[in-house]
């Protein structure tokens, strides 16, 4: 990596006062849009943050974000981001599918969702984010975490397969086929 040095090495931090950034410098940035110079002043201080990171070389992404202040401690960066991409995904998904029953499966919710997965999408929906049918959800999650675990294999594909589809007695039924 460009930024941090590889988990490998023989590196070691010698310093804990890192400046960290919290989520809710950035919840407060984003909800707070109706007074213009709060919110200016909320900004200038996350630049200022930013800033002596970079002048105290502070790269790594997990030290920055070290408190994760989401609102359910149960929600992981993981779970958040493969949910905002399953989201996506069935977005463009319905898009494309003709088959009525296929579409109901694959049903999106908009506005708020209490999943624990669900804080980045709650947190950056203009209503604009689709929320993610749960099964959905479910199956793209197993083939994410399958995939990592193998993603330095050389037979990447076999393996995510006998894992995801031999070892977890993942069976996908199609209803309209």
């Amino acid at each position: 990596s460009v930024i941090k040095p590889p988990k490998s090495g023989n590196c070691t931090i010698l310093e804990d006062n890192v400046p960290i950034i919290s989520l809710n410098d950035l919840k407060n940035i984003i909800n707070d849009q109706n007074e213009n110079l709060e919110r200016q002043v909320k900004i200038d201080k996350l630049k200022e943050k930013i800033d002596s990171i970079v002048e105290q070389g502070q790269w790594d992404f997990d030290d920055i974000f070290k408190d994760h202040n989401y609102s359910n401690s149960n929600s992981t960066i993981f779970d958040c981001v493969v949910y905002f991409l399953t989201g996506y995904i069935a977005k463009r998904l319905v898009k494309k599918i003709k088959c009525d029953l296929c579409l109901t499966c694959l049903k999106t919710e908009y506005g708020q969702v209490s999943h624990p997965a669900a804080d980045l999408v709650n947190m950056k929906t203009r209503r604009f984010l689709s929320h993610p049918n749960h099964h959905l959800y479910k199956i793209i999650k197993m083939f994410e975490t399958s995939f990592v675990k193998h993603a330095d294999s050389l037979n990447i594909f076999e393996e995510t397969y006998e894992d995801l589809i031999a070892n977890n007695n993942f069976l996908l039924k199609w209803e309209c086929s």
